[in-house]
């Protein structure tokens, strides 16, 4: 029953690592009325000391990794008995290797839990305020405290200061390590964020639940690239790189490999069509079994954000090279396969088990008036959502002209019907912007365009907007995919050198791989020196193609400049 005890202890101190992992407040002599000696073993020695409001119960261990513990609780003296009242404080002092550090359950206090439930030994104590004291001893009951005989427990001392909880009665030695009385000491924060974990899966859990309780999404005054900084300060600021630079570190000294990885990420609804979102996470190893970790945007440890599969992560985030290469090795994922994925927004753990079975899950979908999402087996679609839609579907802040949007869904939607297997759209508009609840894979999204391929490059064509770059790239994207002299003569006044001829363009076009272009843009550069302008990603190519464009001396208009793996070579063109 003892050790049943001593582990819900345990228990209830990890699930608040993000509110303080380890106590430092130090404390002076206090004036106490009387200290017992309440109970001593071989295994531990239990106190009581009583002060003027409060009592302390205070147990000293002799062996394992729980050195001591501190129950703090309010009193009032009725007639010639105590009566334990609320907590005040309950704290234990933990070893973890060399050090030593105290730890504070905060959510504890003002519980309706009995504290003899969660406190070693509290039992006897409200057992022993049962009974009589008269002049600071006590005695089986009432008549034997009349008549003060056979007491049942005498103080050591009465009436003089005592050393702070945390000093040894016997040894007066500090059972806490130097480092741990500091606040925000990182030798102590490890420690006390890896005590009671089993596994390496527990510690990783226990940095990130601290993590994501401390920190709250932010920029604070510390760099976010500093995470001993951030670590050790007293804000409680951070953005993804910060909070992920953080659990690197923390991973590390944990003796978890860790990396931190940045990359893009799709989170929005227009990121079908571009990825344009920089973001900061983690990928670790687990018992030999690399996964991934965003504490950025996990609430809770139940999260799917958490120690989730790299399959499962590459639906939502795609990561740079991290430049070590034994960690990238068996890393093979490109953006363009990251961009012609089925686009799934909040992902179940499952996710792309479940995937498997969507027969047309790319975000992308050409139809024509009607438009069905069909599964090989029954997963069900909870809720379906219209969003408004607009062209250009991305824009840029370091464009300085205003574009105009050209209106394309009003997010009304159309008729649709839900089955076991499928869920089937009346498609009213020309563009409608859809999403789907399914179980077991999360928000499927999807942009269905009524007409075909041929029908979207031309219509990207004729709504080229000479102040948007993404604008400006699709349509020679589009004009390079139709192969259509007309259409070319219709981009004429968008060229940065108006004698290009179509031969010319086409023959760049099929070198530099735009055959691979479907819908998506990606990895966007804004270039300044010798080439003034804007670059987009479009191919699988390894040798990673880009479209020019140049800006207009007022930096309020683009122009097509060609097609290059380089901006060097382009120059030279």
């Amino acid at each position: 029953m003892k050790k049943m005890v001593l582990g819900y202890v345990l228990l209830v101190a990890i699930s608040v690592f993000g509110q303080q992992p380890y106590a430092y407040e130090q404390e002076g002599p206090r004036f106490c009325l009387a200290v017992f000696l309440i109970d001593e073993q071989a295994t531990y020695s239990h106190y009581i000391r009583i002060f003027q409001n409060d009592f302390e119960s205070i147990v000293y261990f002799k062996e394992g990794d729980t050195l001591c513990e501190l129950t703090r609780c309010n009193y009032q003296k009725v007639k010639q008995n105590y009566r334990a009242g609320r907590l005040k404080e309950f704290k234990r002092i933990y070893r973890k290797d060399s050090l030593t550090f105290a730890q504070e359950i905060e959510e504890a206090y003002d519980s309706y839990i009995p504290t003899d439930q969660y406190s070693f030994r509290m039992a006897e104590v409200n057992e022993l305020f049962q009974k009589p004291i008269v002049k600071n001893i006590f005695y089986e009951n009432r008549v034997t405290a009349f008549l003060k005989v056979k007491p049942v427990l005498a103080p050591l001392m009465t009436y003089d200061f005592v050393e702070p909880w945390y000093i040894e009665p016997i040894s007066k030695k500090n059972l806490i390590s130097p480092p741990c009385q500091e606040a925000q000491n990182i030798a102590c924060l490890c420690a006390a964020l890896q005590f009671g974990a089993s596994t390496q899966k527990e510690t990783a859990q226990q940095i990130a639940s601290y993590l994501i309780n401390r920190f709250t999404y932010g920029y604070g005054d510390t760099s976010q690239y500093n995470p001993v900084g951030l670590l050790t300060g007293d804000q409680n600021l951070a953005v993804c790189a910060g909070y992920s630079q953080m659990y690197e570190l923390l991973l590390k000294k944990a003796n978890i490999a860790a990396k931190y990885v940045d990359g893009a990420v799709r989170i929005e609804l227009n990121d079908i069509f571009y990825s344009g979102h920089t973001h900061a996470w983690n990928e670790l190893e687990i018992d030999g079994k690399r996964l991934c970790s965003d504490v950025t945007w996990a609430n809770d440890l139940s999260s799917d954000w958490l120690l989730n599969t790299e399959e499962n992560f590459f639906l939502s985030h795609f990561r740079e090279p991290t430049g070590d290469s034994l960690w990238d090795k068996s890393y093979t994922r490109t953006m363009y396969e990251f961009m012609h994925q089925p686009m799934v927004r909040d992902p179940d753990k499952n996710a792309i088990e479940n995937l498997q079975y969507v027969k047309n899950g790319m975000p992308m979908q050409f139809m024509e008036d009607e438009f069905t999402v069909r599964f090989s087996k029954s997963l069900p679609v909870s809720q379906v959502r219209f969003y408004e839609l607009s062209y250009p579907f991305v824009q840029f802040e370091t464009q300085k002209a205003e574009v105009t949007k050209l209106h394309l869904s009003d997010g009304k939607g159309g008729k649709y019907e839900k089955g076991a297997k499928a869920v089937s759209f009346t498609l009213k508009d020309q563009f409608t912007r859809v999403s789907l609840d399914v179980q077991g894979i999360g928000t499927l999204d999807y942009c269905v365009f009524n007409g075909s391929p041929a029908d979207f490059y031309r219509f990207v064509i004729d709504h080229i907007d000479a102040k948007s770059p993404y604008s400006v790239a699709m349509a020679f994207m589009a004009c390079a995919k139709l192969n259509d002299a007309t259409r070319f003569q219709q981009l004429k006044p968008y060229l940065t050198n108006p004698k290009m001829s179509f031969k010319t363009f086409q023959k760049q076009a099929k070198i530099y791989a735009t055959a691979d272009f479907q819908f998506a843009l990606f990895n966007a550069t804004r270039h300044h020196g010798t080439f003034d302008g804007f670059s987009f990603e479009y191919s699988n190519d390894k040798t990673e193609p880009r479209i020019y464009m140049s800006i207009s001396e007022d930096e309020k208009s683009y122009s097509f400049t060609g097609f290059d793996t380089d901006v060097w070579d382009l120059q030279k063109k």
